[in-house]
This record gives C-alpha cells, sequence and structure tokens, in this order.
C-alpha cells in the first residue's frame, strides 16, 4: 500500500546536494507503487467480476442484476480512481524517503535523516556552513548506493504472480463465467415462464358429454 505522505517542505541550496539521489529513489519508488497498486486492482477486479457472473449463472436471471452490476462498476472504477489519484499528487517526501533509507542503511540513518531535516529547516542560528558540509559529506555516502537493491521490485512480481493465478482460474472457468455475464446485462422477462424439474401431481374431473341418440 501507498504510505501516508506530507506535504513536501521548500528545498534549500544545501538539500540541492542530496536532490539528485532523492529524486532517483522517489521515481523508483512510485513506479513500484504504481506498478504493485496497478496488478492488485486489476486482480481484484478480475476477481470480484468472476464472483459476481458465478453468482449470476448459478442463480439465473433477476431484477437484482442490472444495480448490482452498476454498484460493481462504480465500486471499482472510484477505487482505482482514488489510488491513482492519490500515487500522482502525493510523492513520497524527502524526509519519508531518507526515513526508507535508514531502515535499509543503518549506518546512514543519522547523517541522512539530520540533513535532511537540518536542510529543509535549519534551527535559528545554525551554522549554515555546518548543514551545507553535513549534505555534502552525506551526499557523496549515497554515492555508494544501488537504487535498485533499495527499492526492490520484488511486491511487484508477487503481485503479478497472484494476478497470473486469478487470470488462470478466470480462463478455466470462462464458460461458466460467460454465461453468467450474460445474464448480469439482461433485463428477465416481466412475467418469467417458470419450469418444474419435477413431475406435477394434482387431481383432475373429466366431464364427459355424450352426443344425443339420433337412431
Amino acid at each position: 500500500a501507498m504510505a501516508a505522505h506530507t506535504t513536501q517542505p521548500r528545498s534549500t541550496p544545501q538539500a540541492a546536494r542530496l536532490t539528485p539521489f532523492l529524486g532517483r529513489l522517489r521515481q523508483r519508488l512510485q513506479r513500484r507503487d504504481l506498478s504493485r497498486g496497478l496488478l492488485l486492482w486489476l486482480t481484484g477486479t478480475l476477481g470480484s467480476s468472476a464472483l459476481l457472473m458465478a453468482l449470476a449463472a448459478t442463480v439465473g436471471p433477476s431484477v437484482v442484476w442490472p444495480p448490482l452490476l452498476t454498484a460493481w462498476t462504480v465500486a471499482v472504477l472510484s477505487s482505482g480512481g482514488f489510488y491513482f489519484y492519490r500515487a500522482y499528487t502525493d510523492p513520497p517526501t524527502d524526509e519519508f524517503i531518507a526515513r526508507y533509507v535508514a531502515d535499509r542503511v543503518p549506518d546512514l540513518a543519522s547523517d541522512l535523516i539530520s540533513a535532511v531535516q537540518l536542510s529543509q529547516a535549519p534551527p535559528t542560528g545554525s551554522s549554515q556552513a555546518l548543514i551545507a558540509e553535513l549534505c555534502q559529506r552525506t551526499a557523496a555516502a549515497t554515492a555508494t548506493l544501488d537504487t535498485r537493491q533499495l527499492v526492490s521490485f520484488r511486491p511487484v512480481v508477487k503481485a503479478g504472480l497472484l494476478f497470473a493465478l486469478v487470470l488462470s482460474l478466470f480462463a478455466i472457468r470462462f464458460g461458466l463465467l460467460w454465461q453468467g455475464a450474460k445474464i448480469l446485462v439482461q433485463l428477465p422477462p416481466p412475467h418469467p415462464v417458470q419450469v418444474s424439474s419435477e413431475p406435477l401431481v394434482g387431481d383432475l374431473r373429466l366431464l364427459l358429454t355424450y352426443p344425443r341418440y339420433s337412431g
């Protein structure tokens, strides 16, 4: 899931030394989260649609299917739209990225977080030269880090495998699901004919009227 981010503070000249490194990580994090989110969204959409179609194929025509299909469509589109809107409009902040790196490179944790925080909001009376030196030293240390190792795409691979599994199950039961899909978009007749598979048992009264004797 996408992490909760806050508004990105205004960049300062000191922070510019860390900007290339933080920018590469930000782009890779966004690509990973968007790719994983898209696959999970597709998996959920495909799985929920399969359940809806299977239910329609089992129950048969009904007046509840059109409004239920409409509600499902609205829910799927709104959830996807909200997720991708947040992903594009709320990227990870510099401090979020610094803490992300600190969890994976403990030796750099203190300097990186301090450099980002001090460069964004330097305390009153602090030495700009010392902050600039800290940022420069930290930027040199980050040059040895590989963003591909810091941001693994393994969650994307797992999401892709899950989507492939659901897609395979969908293909296996395609015949039943296609039948259910046709039922979902059809309105039942106004007076449906009820068919019973059991024999009808009842009492019949026959009135026989013989023709008049004409001999």
